[in-house]
């Protein structure tokens, strides 16, 4: 966004998560030392799932929150060539990564992507993922880009809302 000379009307904020693989731990520590920001968190988002092609958006919160995603859909479709067939869907998580903020009330959403034979011969993430291949060079600058490209697209339309996504109801 600030390439771009953009400003949302609410904080945008990264998180590069740890130890995923040995317990969550990084999701859960982060959820913890910043509950008391949770509620002022409109989406969590994680992609975990290898930087492909675009697929699905898969979301987890409330209906009205699910609605008000909707539109946000097609301006990704616009924006972004390759996630140009995305769709939304309804799932029970984003991801392990944001699982604990995400038992604190905070709507989730993870990317889903299919494998596409890249430049190497590759026919998915997990082919090549904790082993000696998993390195940016494997990487398909398209496919990559396509993923960055489709999350930043809905990160700012969030962060630009109105309001924040609604909350289920307790």
């Amino acid at each position: 966004m600030a390439l771009l000379g953009i400003r949302a009307q609410r904080t945008v904020r990264a998180v590069l998560w740890t130890c995923e693989e040995f317990g969550g731990y990084g999701g859960m520590t982060y959820a913890l030392k910043h509950e008391s920001e949770l509620d002022k968190t409109s989406l969590a988002i994680e992609l975990d799932d290898g930087a492909y092609v675009p697929l699905s958006l898969q979301f987890a919160g409330s209906q009205a929150a699910l609605d008000e995603l909707t539109p946000f859909v097609a301006r990704v479709q616009q924006l972004v060539p390759l996630a140009a067939n995305i769709t939304l869907i309804t799932s029970t998580g984003g991801g392990v990564d944001i699982d604990y903020v995400q038992q604190r009330g905070v709507p989730v959403m993870g990317l889903a992507t299919v494998p596409k034979i890249d430049v190497n011969g590759y026919a998915s993430y997990f082919t090549v993922h904790h082993s000696p291949a998993d390195t940016p060079d494997k990487l398909v600058r398209e496919q990559w880009s396509s993923c960055a490209a489709t999350l930043s697209v809905m990160t700012y339309l969030v962060a630009n809302s109105d309001s924040m996504l609604p909350r289920p109801q307790s």
